[in-house]
């Protein structure tokens, strides 16, 4: 028969043991809630000001470039918000307009989602925010557009563009709509004169 002393200290040592591994569970448990947290914040890294918007954008494209195509330079030119989705018109190199999308996190800071930058001095790119979407239209105005007709489905939609000489502006498309290939554009100045983007 068992000493009253003995099973005290064998139920003591079950305890500490159990204890033990609650105690191990927990410690698993923070550390991969601290990992996580810490892992958002570096992929939700930019923040809204202009230039580290600008420093963020282009160490996204020298991150995926080839050295020969690494960038010097990014400069904002003109941004919009819809929803949790920035919408950035860019200037690469002072010389390339491109634009740039990004999605804000729940610390208020965004993440690149899209990229690029050509030799066209006009863009347009269709964008998801929720369940709606929108066709970004954007670029220089080097001939004082006045507003741009967005034509799809034989329906016309007068789209206004600011003064400046850079432009950014969007319209809602139907959700069938998933990039900008099937809508045409006319540009027109202050005038209504039909002028050419090219």
């Amino acid at each position: 028969m068992k000493s009253l002393e003995y099973v005290l200290v064998q139920d003591c040592i079950c305890n500490l043991c159990n204890g033990g591994i609650y105690v191990k569970k927990k410690i698993i448990f923070i550390s991969v809630i601290l990992l996580s947290i810490i892992g958002y914040y570096f992929i939700y890294s930019i923040s809204s000001n202009e230039t580290k918007l600008a420093q963020g954008v282009k160490n996204h494209f020298n991150r995926r470039r080839y050295e020969q195509y690494k960038i010097d330079s990014v400069e904002v030119k003109k941004s919009l918000e819809i929803g949790n989705v920035k919408t950035v018109l860019i200037l690469v190199d002072k010389k390339f307009i491109g634009q740039t999308v990004l999605e804000k996190g729940l610390n208020n800071r965004f993440r690149v989602l899209d990229a690029f930058y050509g030799g066209s001095i006009f863009n347009a790119e269709v964008i998801k925010v929720k369940d709606k979407n929108y066709l970004i239209l954007s670029g220089k105005n080097s001939s004082n557009i006045k507003y741009i007709e967005v034509i799809y489905d034989k329906k016309s939609n007068r789209v206004d563009v600011q003064e400046g000489d850079y432009f950014m502006t969007y319209l809602s498309v139907p959700n069938y709509i998933q990039s900008s290939i099937p809508v045409d554009f006319k540009f027109y100045d202050k005038n209504n004169t039909e002028i050419s983007m090219h």
